[in-house]
């Protein structure tokens, strides 16, 4: 056997012990979407005003409106999976009470430190406001 033989042979050899490629890392799971964020939630209890309307933005935006008032601009966050902080002209906690992809449901603690729970519904297209007496 000639020394370039024996170089390839030997080559041959070592390419077929060194161990398989390292697997891909497993994708990463795909975040489940959350069904408080990116949606309009139109109040639903009884006795709510018309057209009363939250949207929780992913950037942290709370858009309100309503029939009656003009809409606003706020914030809110997530302190936990249960909970949230809607910021209006104070900060007012919520508890979450149910949550699904077209019922929302919140408990509020209100300033005076009582409790509200308010019903919202997903907002469907088209909707226009009754028209309201001045």
């Amino acid at each position: 056997m000639t020394r370039c033989s024996a170089l390839v042979l030997g080559l041959l050899v070592l390419a077929a012990c060194q161990a398989p490629p390292p697997e891909a890392p497993a994708a990463a799971p795909t975040p489940v979407a959350d069904a408080l964020v990116n949606t309009v939630w139109v109040r639903s209890d009884e006795g709510a005003p018309p057209g009363d309307m939250r949207i929780f933005l992913a950037d942290g935006t709370l858009v309100l409106d309503s029939c009656w008032e003009v809409y606003a601009l706020r914030s809110w966050r997530r302190t936990s999976q249960e909970e949230i902080v809607m910021v209006e002209d104070v900060e007012i906690p919520a508890r979450i009470v149910a949550l699904s992809p077209d019922e929302l449901r919140l408990s509020l603690s209100l300033v005076d430190g009582s409790r509200q729970e308010v019903a919202y519904r997903k907002g469907a297209a088209p909707y226009v406001c009754p028209e309201m007496k001045k």
